[in-house]
C-alpha cells in the first residue's frame, strides 16, 4: 500500500505541471488558434505544391488539343499530340495505357482514330492521385479530430483532479476547485471545435480542389473523345465475323472454280 500511495504521490507531482498547463485560457486559445494555422498552411501548401501544377498541366494539353480542328488533323497530328502529352510527368502513365486501345490508321493513310476504350477511364483523378499525394491530404482531417480529441480528454483528466482538490476543503477552497474545473472545460472544448474546424475547413476544400481537377480531366476527355471516333468490342466482333463471312464465300469460290478446272483440264 505504501508503495503503491508513493507511486501515485510521485505520478501526481510528475502531472501536476502539465495540469496547471490547462489552468492558462490563454494555453487554449493558442493551441485551438495554432491547430487552425497549421490547417491552413497543409491548405495552401496541397494548392500551391499540387492543384496549381496540375491545372496548368491540363490547361497545356487542352490548348493543343483546341488547335486541332477534325479527325484527320488529329490523325495526321498525333505524333505531336503523344508527344506533348506523354512529355507531362503527371499523365504520361494513363496517357499510355490509353494508347494501348488506340486503332491507328496505316501511316500516311486518312481517316479518324479509332479508340475501343472511353478517355475517362485512364485519364481521370484516380490515375494522378499517388502525383497529387491524395490520400496523404484526406487523411489530415482525420488527424486534427485525433488531436482535438486527445486534448479533450487531457482537460476531462484536468478538470476531475483540480475539482478533485476542493471537495474536502472549505467553501473558498470548493469555489476555487469549480472555477479551475471551468477554466480546463474551456481549454477542453476549444481544442475539440478547433480540431473538428480544422477537418471540415480541409476536407471541404480538397474535395472541392479534387473535384475541380477532375473537371479538367472530363473536359480533356470530350475534346480527345471529339476528335477520335469511338469502338466498342461488339462493334470489333461484327466486323471481324463479316471479314471470316467474305473469306468463306471466296474459299467456296476458289474450291468451286479450282473443280471446274481441274474437270476442264481432265476432259481435254
Amino acid at each position: 500500500m505504501a508503495a503503491e500511495a508513493a507511486s501515485m504521490s510521485s505520478m501526481q507531482s510528475a502531472l501536476l505541471p502539465l495540469f496547471n498547463i490547462f489552468k492558462q485560457p490563454d494555453v487554449a486559445v493558442g493551441i485551438a488558434a495554432g491547430m487552425i494555422g497549421i490547417a491552413l498552411i497543409i491548405l495552401f501548401w496541397f494548392c500551391i505544391k499540387h492543384m496549381v501544377p496540375m491545372l496548368r498541366t491540363l490547361r497545356r494539353v487542352k490548348k493543343h488539343l483546341r488547335a486541332i480542328p477534325d479527325h484527320d488533323a488529329f490523325n495526321n497530328d498525333f505524333a505531336r499530340i503523344d508527344e506533348v502529352i506523354s512529355g507531362e510527368r503527371m499523365l504520361k502513365h494513363g496517357w499510355e495505357e490509353f494508347k494501348e486501345t488506340l486503332i491507328l490508321p496505316q501511316p500516311n493513310e486518312p481517316g479518324a482514330i479509332r479508340n475501343t476504350a472511353r478517355p475517362s477511364a485512364y485519364l481521370n483523378v484516380g490515375s494522378v492521385a499517388s502525383e497529387l499525394n491524395l490520400s496523404f491530404y484526406q487523411a489530415i482531417p482525420n488527424y486534427f479530430v485525433g488531436v482535438g480529441l486527445l486534448f479533450t480528454f487531457l482537460g476531462l483528466v484536468a478538470a476531475i483532479y483540480f475539482a478533485s482538490q476542493g471537495v474536502a476543503g472549505d467553501v473558498k477552497q470548493a469555489k476555487e476547485s469549480l472555477g479551475n474545473l471551468l477554466t480546463a472545460a474551456t481549454f477542453k472544448f476549444a481544442t475539440s471545435i478547433a480540431g473538428l474546424g480544422s477537418s471540415i475547413l480541409l476536407s471541404f476544400f480538397v474535395k472541392l480542389l479534387t473535384l475541380r481537377v477532375q473537371l479538367y480531366f472530363d473536359r480533356l476527355c470530350e475534346l480527345l473523345e471529339q476528335r477520335m471516333t469511338s469502338v466498342t468490342a461488339e462493334w470489333l466482333a461484327v466486323q471481324q465475323v463479316d471479314e471470316l463471312k467474305k473469306q468463306t464465300i471466296q474459299l467456296e469460290r476458289f474450291n468451286t472454280d479450282f473443280a471446274v478446272e481441274v474437270a476442264k483440264a481432265l476432259e481435254a
